[in-house]
């Protein structure tokens, strides 16, 4: 899964598939912080679960005292689908 930049989209021919939320989410006083690396490893999955092979992050916000977490990390993305590589297979 490959991470682009809003300005690399203009180069590339891709499809947009839809968006994804990933979360990081602390339930309990003695679990770990949430982390942004783990809300953006779950958007991974779930770009994945949807067949993309690209990702553009948008942002990451931090809240506290949810109604599921006493604090979480979501990050939000676009997952795309990059075309080129089906292309280049083609010509050959």
């Amino acid at each position: 899964m490959k991470i682009y930049t809003n300005s690399e989209l203009r180069d590339l021919n891709y499809e947009d598939i839809g968006t994804v939320e990933g979360i990081s989410c602390k339930m309990k006083e003695n679990e770990p912080e949430p982390t942004e690396k783990e809300a953006k490893a779950d958007a991974r999955a779930l770009a994945l679960s949807k067949k993309g092979n690209g990702l553009v992050y948008s942002t990451c916000i931090t809240l506290d005292d949810t109604p599921a977490c006493l604090r979480s990390v979501s990050c939000y993305a676009r997952v795309i689908y990059v075309k080129e590589d089906e292309e280049a297979h083609e010509q050959q």
